[in-house]
């Protein structure tokens, strides 16, 4: 398990994996998490923790109700803010939830908060286990990206920006029990909050992508996800397709950026859309490999392309470059452009390892594992015997 910081010496690591299914007793007595208006990465992580805790309540700051009652049938779900009905609206309402969210009443009991931007302002009476997907971009790492231009978010984050770290620093409770999904957020939390996270453990693939056919590789490279500006980089990959029209990509996803960024798009650049998820994934097991020149706090995506045996072209700044095997699994890129063109021109598929040993790679990512090491924090707090 990749580690990068001093606690990895001082903490004992999750244990290996083990298979097993869910305790018949809840081992939490709320899931908490911070948006879901869509089923991402981060809420595919959640849903598995709820399972994982067998709790019955489920709450968000804000999101669509139908849908986690959709992923997590059974579930009493309930949202804290009605007000916020959209990812915008949840984005422009930072400030005021700052203010509100640390005034309510401590939660009592086994609170199991998954966040990566402001559950984790809601108090408990009780010690936490919050798996951090990571510190909030938009205030800490990501600031510089979020600040430029003259929209609403940006002016609301240059004014608040320096209040909202003072809340976020504020929100890190002495006695949680932090899980963190990359050595990259291990870093980050420890230079925002001054102090790391008990353990590393990367979220789960789901199972069937192990059990997916291995076909030989096509010609064309992917990239999966949603069509926003600037975070996901995606002009700039038009930009490096538009040098080397011999290759081609499929651009599977959908987002408020996408008609700006196609309007600007080479020809060897082709924007399918959202697919079903058996299509995105023959896509993607068929492609030369998967794309990620984004900041990300992991990269889930990535994570599922190699364990269909697809390799996979990441940055320095994206927390499964840990993972990624240089010249066997993927290239690990330089942040800058120049760099990651390079990387795509270099890349040879027939140079890096076979379709299955690539997938073996990808088991640090099974579901078991990340149960077994999400139990091992539970019975950290006394949660299970």
């Amino acid at each position: 398990m990749a580690t990068s910081v001093a606690w990895s010496r001082e903490r004992p690591q999750p244990p290996p994996a083990v298979e097993g299914g869910e305790d018949p007793a809840p081992c939490a007595d709320l899931c908490l998490h911070d948006f879901a208006f869509q089923w991402g990465g981060a809420e595919r992580v959640f849903g598995e923790l709820v399972r994982l805790s067998a709790a019955s309540r489920v709450s968000v700051v804000a999101g669509d109700t139908a849908l986690l009652r959709r992923h997590l049938p059974g579930r009493q779900v309930e949202q804290l803010d009605a007000r916020i009905g959209s990812n915008l609206q949840s984005r422009l309402s930072v400030p005021r939830l700052a203010r509100a969210l640390p005034r309510r009443r401590a939660i009592p009991g086994r609170m199991l908060c998954s966040s990566y931007s402001v559950a984790r302002w809601l108090r408990s009476e009780d010690p936490r286990l919050v798996y951090c997907h990571a510190p909030m971009r938009q205030i800490w790492h990501g600031f510089g990206d979020y600040t430029t231009g003259l929209n609403a978010q940006s002016l609301a984050l240059r004014a608040f920006g320096s209040w909202l770290r003072s809340v976020d620093r504020a929100a890190t409770q002495r006695h949680d029990y932090v899980v963190v999904p990359s050595s990259r957020v291990a870093d980050l939390l420890l230079h925002a909050y001054g102090t790391g996270p008990r353990a590393i453990v990367p979220p789960p693939v789901d199972d069937d992508y192990f059990a997916a056919e291995l076909p030989a590789p096509g010609e064309h490279f992917v990239w999966v996800g949603r069509v926003v500006a600037p975070i996901k980089r995606l002009a700039l990959l038009c930009k490096v397709f538009a040098g080397c029209r011999d290759r081609q990509l499929l651009v599977v996803g959908d987002g408020r950026s996408r008609r700006a960024i196609q309007k600007h798009a080479p020809p060897n650049v082709r924007f399918l859309g959202w697919r079903s998820p058996l299509e995105i994934r023959r896509l993607v097991a068929s492609a030369q490999a998967l794309l990620l020149p984004s900041m990300e706090d992991f990269g889930l995506c990535a994570a599922e392309a190699l364990a269909l045996g697809t390799p996979v072209i990441v940055t320095r700044r994206a927390g499964i470059s840990s993972w990624v095997q240089a010249g066997a699994t993927g290239i690990v890129a330089p942040w800058d452009y120049e760099g990651y063109r390079r990387a795509v021109l270099r890349f040879r598929r027939g140079e890096l390892a076979p379709p299955a040993q690539v997938r073996q790679s990808a088991r640090a990512f099974s579901r078991s594992g990340f149960r077994a090491a999400m139990r091992a924090a539970m019975k950290d707090l006394q949660w299970l015997p």
